[in-house]
């Protein structure tokens, strides 16, 4: 079967700017992701790429997932989200691109407030 690249999004609301709290939440939508998305396997991974909302400034998302995912060969990528009126504050976004037969296995998650950003998509 033909593989194409597909391009799965998450985000997370973190409970507060701490390196911790990050870590926390990076690690719980990456494992939600990979879960709900049982054919994506790390080996199909192209890269994963990361924004952060203007308020969270003590841990790069992409160091949280190295650390809880050392063997992870597929390379991170992190940007600051435009400062937007209204946006939602302490606001992780996850782009996994990963090679894949088919769209459909394409399942986003949002989590703890980030349901908000896209309630058409959300399960939760």
């Amino acid at each position: 079967m033909e593989q194409r690249i597909i391009a799965l999004r998450g985000a997370i609301q973190v409970a507060d700017d701490s390196p911790q709290s990050i870590q926390k939440s990076v690690g719980r939508l990456f494992d939600a992701l990979c879960e709900k998305n049982e054919t994506m396997v790390e080996d199909s991974m192209v890269c994963i790429m990361f924004t952060i909302t203007d308020d969270l400034h003590s841990l790069n998302p992409a160091t949280a997932l190295r650390r809880d995912n050392p063997s992870l060969q597929a390379p991170l990528f992190c940007m600051q989200e435009p400062d937007i009126v209204g946006m939602l504050p302490r606001m992780i976004r996850m782009l996994i691109q990963f090679y894949a037969p088919d769209r459909t296995f394409a399942r986003p998650i949002y989590l703890d407030g980030a349901e908000k950003l896209r309630s058409d998509l959300s399960s939760h």
